[in-house]
């Protein structure tokens, strides 16, 4: 994989307009000489506030122990691939146990809590004395309406050396600043497909592909990815103390600490989580097809072509749905396993062929009745996605995760692959 360090440096300017004219460019930056070289939290020494903040259970969020697995952090997969939790661990332990060449622990949680563990405040008493808000957004700045209730708290983030934080993206600006040690990020736009794991898997929002290139050498399944990764061109930068990284929504980052790393993190609601959220704002007309699961099928799948039609987003409901298929779930659930008597089974009980007359004369009746419901709240939600003005690939993104709840809701979890590969893809229904 070849990276770039063309990540823009910006130097800090006061005004309530810096921060909107780094949004609006809508790449990656790093802003260096602002407030938060000042902050008080910068000179805490970690040992000297292990005793007060034990007696304030600095610890309320759980520590990750990754064991060995470096590219694993936050909500995993499997049980098996879940990191040990531990509680009550004392500050000085986890400073201590950084040391360990093979133990990798992490933690985040409110910086409120130090604040009040430690009795001072961690950054400046107000916007305009340096705190921590300067660097937030209000609904104005992202041109949305006042509706929605902002929610900003930040959080600290401690990490050992070399623990990597898998590759993910959030739909929310993110000011990630560094507080101490020394921090190494790639970032992937928008439209680099990563292959995400499903909407519906734990690790919902994080690649499926790690980085360290050793790891891949005998992995036939992901050769295909990898390769495809390897084409890539990330951003790449080392964010130092005093500095902050402006990572955009839906920015794919993969967070690795080069020391004992204290960071903090600074969300913003973004304009376009704001409008993808009115697609929900509308009710659909799903109620008289919750009884059956092949009925839920036929409704789902009606409603998701007349979306794709509305919204001005190109391609069919087949060809995002084995787009979504090989993208998420093909390691998960590999072609070969779905094409089995059980499938087949399972198959015809969830989407049974078209020309089946004892299914189309009750099941299409029902659906057709609805056809003009369907269609207003299509035509409601195309609307909201049509008018976005993010690009194209967001809107996939946004689309896959929609088609992947709805599914869910038709036929379950675990018949949703199933659903997208065989009953969409083979345009069975």
């Amino acid at each position: 994989m070849k990276s770039s360090t063309l990540v823009e440096t910006i130097e800090w300017k006061m005004g309530g307009t810096f921060i909107r004219s780094v949004v609006a460019t809508e790449k990656p930056a790093v802003i260096v000489n602002s407030p938060s070289v000042y902050w008080p939290i910068t000179k805490w020494d970690l040992l000297d506030m292990d005793i007060l903040l034990n007696e304030t259970m600095w610890q309320s969020q759980p520590l990750f122990i990754l064991n060995h697995e470096r590219e694993r952090g936050g909500m995993l997969g499997s049980k098996h691939d879940q990191p040990s939790l531990v509680f009550n661990t004392p500050l000085q332990d986890f400073i201590r146990t950084a040391l360990h060449p093979r133990q990798f622990m992490y933690w985040s949680g409110s910086l409120s809590l130090w604040e009040e563990g430690v009795g001072r405040r961690a950054t400046g008493p107000s916007p305009a004395e340096g705190s921590w808000e300067l660097f937030t957004l209000t609904e104005t700045d992202v041109s949305v309406s006042e509706e929605v209730e902002e929610s900003r708290a930040p959080l600290l983030r401690l990490m050992h050396p070399g623990l990597v934080l898998q590759t993910r993206y959030d739909t929310r600006h993110l000011f990630l600043a560094q507080l101490t040690g020394t921090s190494r990020v790639m970032l992937f736009p928008p439209d680099q497909e990563l292959f995400l794991h499903p909407h519906i898997h734990r690790a919902y929002r994080q690649s499926q592909v790690t980085l360290e290139a050793s790891e891949h050498s005998n992995c036939s399944d992901l050769s295909i990815w990898w390769t495809e990764i390897l084409s890539t061109r990330p951003l790449e930068v080392s964010v130092s103390p005093g500095q902050l990284l402006y990572i955009p929504p839906f920015w794919h980052h993969r967070v690795e600490s080069l020391t004992l790393s204290l960071s903090l993190l600074i969300h913003s609601k973004s304009a376009i989580e704001h409008e993808f959220a009115k697609v929900y704002w509308h009710p659909l007309p799903l109620g008289p097809f919750q009884n059956h699961t092949s009925l839920r099928a036929r409704a789902v799948s009606t409603y998701l072509t007349l979306l794709l039609e509305k919204s001005a987003i190109a391609g069919s409901l087949q060809t995002h749905s084995l787009a979504l298929y090989r993208t998420r779930f093909a390691r998960l659930f590999p072609h070969d396993k779905l094409i089995n008597t059980f499938s087949d089974r399972l198959v015809r009980s969830v989407c049974p062929v078209p020309d089946d007359v004892q299914y189309n004369a009750s099941h299409l009746d029902l659906v057709n009745s609805r056809l003009e419901d369907f269609s207003s709240a299509a035509s409601s939600a195309g609307d909201v996605l049509a008018k976005n003005n993010c690009s194209e690939k967001i809107k996939v993104t946004f689309l896959q995760d929609y088609i992947e709840e709805l599914v869910r809701w038709a036929v379950g979890p675990h018949n949703t692959a199933i659903f997208l590969m065989r009953c969409i893809g083979e345009n069975r229904l």
